[in-house]
């Protein structure tokens, strides 16, 4: 089978996307969220669970798969999902531009763009990338549905309700595709075939909505469970539908503000887009204002989604790993400004090469921001690459209380680490025991206080006193061996301790994150624990099949994509 330039183009595209996002995935701090999301998942697959209170069953099982597929939790692997399906992404891009504007050099420079798109190299992070591709695929077929192919909507359905499982965000497109099918249903758009709405297309939308409850099974279950054991619900059902109380609480997403809105279009939009992906911003702005005025559903439903997601989540959350589908859409408007460019300059002043000559402007202005961003230092993976390289396994590593807690939990998952707050309870425990004892490596790792050490002012200010005299103590008896300097500043400290090795498993014990044990390896200790057992067995056991199907579904939709592409270079041969 011989192979098309267009493709041999488009796969390498996606390789250097691929690359990209593995490098920047080893150099880009890994924070506070990113963490609750990267840790809840470790070794979810063996516990067989349903979900987490944070949602999100599906990333967590492909999350886990990463782990498997790498053998530990490291940058990598963490971010693995991510990087997978944010390279394949790219595929999904070159087919939805030519879907819209049917222009293989439109879709090849929106595949290009994006590939190398600072803010979604940086923020390549959390479970948003892997909500958005379901959610990007499901677009690409609900554009065929409206042309008036009923059935593409129950595949569109389907890859919808796989974003969720991912990220519950998707569903503010929702309204979009309601927004856009109403449209194109007016005297204002005339498509050349438009949908009847008759028995039959009730028929199609009743059988969507039965597939979406049989795909949701997994957290409509979990959710059940939870609140019929204990009345709370994971973040989804608590915030949305306002059923059951949330596990955090105090972490509860704070509702919609108009000044917050405000905020973000006016400082974040400039310093986290315009100053990261100057190109894309603008070219895709000038994109929309070239296609708004065409009569075409795919405009109107990828402008709707940017319209509806920067509206919602502004008013919410500025975390920048929210707004990837601003580049992504971005992206392919871009791709058609770029190639009217393209077109002009060689029509106009008979230039030669000018397609080459606009990529090599693009990949030169990309590398600059490629280069700022793998630049940065991350306290947090350095300090990883010395326990592994430095510190033994049997160690006891004590941290101090103002290093945010969720850091070391991903740093030092398999080690057995102690907050500095429980010091005192070790020695105590020690003191009382009987047992032989062995002597072992004694670690302390000290916030210098350049910095809060990923803590909020206000949690830094509440252990800051106990944790000076706490250092004090440690810097009197052990070694200074080691300090890392970065965005943080660690200190690191050694000695020796004489414990009984029973120890080890009283100071693993305390590896409580997020309100679970950490790897579920103490279930007494997780808030969301519920007794699978007589009817609770049969829901759990319902759910964790339906839970196994949508994980087979979302790993065929690798192959789909790569069918979808070869079926539409052989259309387009046959045209």
């Amino acid at each position: 089978m011989k192979i098309k330039k267009t493709l041999l183009i488009l796969f390498s595209i996606l390789l250097v996307a691929f690359i990209l996002r593995l490098i920047v995935a080893q150099t880009v701090e890994i924070v506070p969220d990113e963490i609750v999301y990267s840790l809840l998942p470790w070794k979810i697959i063996s516990t067989q669970r349903l979900s987490t209170i944070e949602g999100g069953p599906l990333f967590s099982y492909l999350t886990d798969l990463g782990f498997i597929l790498f053998g530990e939790v490291n940058a990598t692997s963490t971010r693995f999902p991510s990087i997978f399906f944010g390279s394949l992404t790219i595929i999904l891009i070159y087919l939805c531009s030519l879907k819209i504007f049917q222009n293989k050099k439109a879709a090849l420079f929106s595949s290009f763009l994006f590939a190398l798109s600072g803010f979604a190299l940086e923020n390549n992070t959390e479970s948003d990338m892997v909500a958005f591709f379901f959610a990007f695929l499901s677009m690409y077929f609900f554009l065929f549905f409206l042309e008036g192919k009923r059935n593409y909507l129950y595949p569109s359905v389907i890859f919808l309700v796989l974003g969720v499982l991912c990220k519950d965000q998707v569903l503010i497109f929702l309204p979009c595709y309601l927004l856009t099918f109403l449209l194109t249903q007016t005297k204002f758009y005339s498509p050349l075939k438009k949908i009847k709405l008759d028995k039959y297309l009730l028929k199609t939308i009743l059988g969507c909505l039965m597939i979406s409850v049989l795909l949701l099974t997994p957290l409509i279950a979990y959710n059940y469970l939870e609140f019929k054991n204990n009345g709370k619900t994971d973040d989804t059902v608590s915030t949305l539908l306002g059923i059951g109380t949330n596990f955090h609480a105090e972490y509860q997403l704070k509702p919609w503000d108009f000044s917050k809105l405000l905020d973000f279009i006016f400082r974040s939009v400039p310093g986290n887009f315009f100053s990261v992906d100057p190109l894309i911003m603008v070219l895709g702005l000038i994109g929309i204002i070239l296609t708004i005025r065409q009569k075409n559903s795919g405009i109107f439903l990828l402008a709707f989604s940017l319209f509806f997601l920067v509206g919602y989540i502004g008013g919410i959350n500025p975390s920048p790993s929210h707004y990837l589908w601003v580049p992504l859409i971005l992206s392919l408007f871009a791709g058609y400004t770029v190639e009217k460019v393209s077109s002009y300059l060689g029509s106009k002043f008979n230039l030669r090469w000018v397609s080459v000559m606009l990529v090599l402007i693009i990949a030169v202005v990309s590398s600059f921001q490629f280069q700022a961003i793998i630049s940065k230092e991350s306290a947090n993976m350095e300090l990883r690459e010395y326990s592994i390289e430095n510190i033994p396994k049997d160690s006891i590593i004590v941290m101090d209380p103002r290093i945010y807690f969720g850091s070391y939990s991903w740093i030092l998952h398999e080690r057995h680490y102690l907050n500095g707050m429980h010091f005192q309870e070790l020695l105590n425990q020690m003191e009382g025991s009987a047992a032989p004892k062995i002597e072992v490596p004694l670690y302390y790792i000290e916030c210098s206080g350049d910095t809060t050490c990923g803590w909020k002012q206000e949690d830094y200010d509440r252990v800051n006193s106990f944790a000076e005299s706490l250092s004090g103590y440690f810097k009197d008896n052990l070694d200074y061996v080691a300090e890392i300097k970065a965005n943080h500043r660690f200190i690191i400290y050694k000695g020796f301790i004489s414990v009984p090795p029973i120890i080890y498993q009283s100071i693993d014990r305390t590896h409580v994150f997020w309100g679970a044990s950490m790897g579920w390896k103490y279930p007494d200790q997780n808030i969301d624990e519920y007794p699978v057992k007589g009817s609770n067995k049969i829901f759990h056991m319902i759910g964790l099949i339906f839970l196994y199907l949508d994980l087979l579904l979302a790993l065929l939709t690798i192959l789909l994509v790569f069918v979808l592409l070869f079926k539409s270079e052989k259309s387009d041969s046959l045209m």
